[in-house]
């Protein structure tokens, strides 16, 4: 994975999800990218604008999942963002982990 000023290059996967996994959370889009170094790994995108993906697609690296964005509400209503921004999750069997060791500048 590869975060640049506007852009995040990950590794190829199978898009599982385009459904907020919390209300939120918005727009989000969760990455199957298979079996790593023995882990089954999975990304998270959150808050995006856009979603350019359907569920079941085959991802490549380089292709545009979606674009930065401000979604989400709190049950009551009120928006959980402020502003644009992304919230990129990293999972290894389940797990969340600090996803630096998949980011290469």
């Amino acid at each position: 994975m590869k975060i640049s000023k506007n852009t995040i290059d990950y590794f190829d996967g199978l898009n599982e999800n385009i459904q907020p996994i919390l209300p939120a959370n918005g727009n989000c889009v969760r990455i199957n990218h298979g079996i790593i170094s023995g882990k089954k790994v999975t990304s998270t995108y959150i808050h995006l604008n856009t979603i350019n993906v359907r569920v079941g697609q085959q991802i490549k690296q380089g292709h545009i999942i979606g674009t930065v964005g401000s979604t989400g509400k709190y049950p009551n209503g009120q928006p959980s963002s402020t502003g644009p921004h992304l919230h990129l999750s990293v999972y290894e069997n389940g797990q969340h982990v600090n996803p630096y060791k998949y980011i290469k500048p």
